[in-house]
């Protein structure tokens, strides 16, 4: 029974140093899908958002999007823009509406990162971030 036990505590033991030592994210996935900081911008006809990663972006089994709402975050405009740019730990949108369908007031944003078919993140966690019109990023807030 003593010899089961120590079985029992060695792959306890075991188990725990192969799943490490783990961190404090909101994140469902690799750090390479957990953004930690994110700068929205919204010049009246192009929306974007510089996101910046835990780590350096993955490559295999995933990807990234934007969701861009109207300002008050009611309504839906444009799903699952891809990235103008992924360099490092640095994730860009941009979009530019079609003439004469730009919003006047300005966007909501919401950055994700999908890993092996599902939300590894998303930014913000809840709800989404205002770009008014004339915001050009450093606002920040987007993790």
């Amino acid at each position: 029974m003593k010899r089961l036990f120590l079985l029992f505590v060695a792959a306890l033991v075991g188990a725990m140093l192969l799943a490490g030592t783990g961190s404090a994210s909101d994140s469902k996935g690799p750090a390479c899908m957990n953004f930690v900081s994110g700068d929205p911008g919204y010049d009246g006809s192009t929306a974007g958002a510089d996101m910046t990663l835990a780590a350096p972006a993955c490559t295999d089994g995933l990807h990234y999007s934007l969701d861009i709402y109207s300002l008050d975050g009611s309504r839906l405009l444009v799903a699952d823009v891809a990235p103008s740019s992924v360099a490092g730990t640095l994730v860009s949108f941009r979009y530019t509406f079609p003439a004469g369908t730009a919003p006047s007031d300005g966007v909501c944003l919401v950055a994700k990162s999908w890993w092996r078919d599902h939300v590894a993140d998303r930014a913000p966690d809840t709800g989404c971030q205002p770009a008014e019109v004339g915001s050009s990023g450093g606002g920040g807030g987007m993790n």
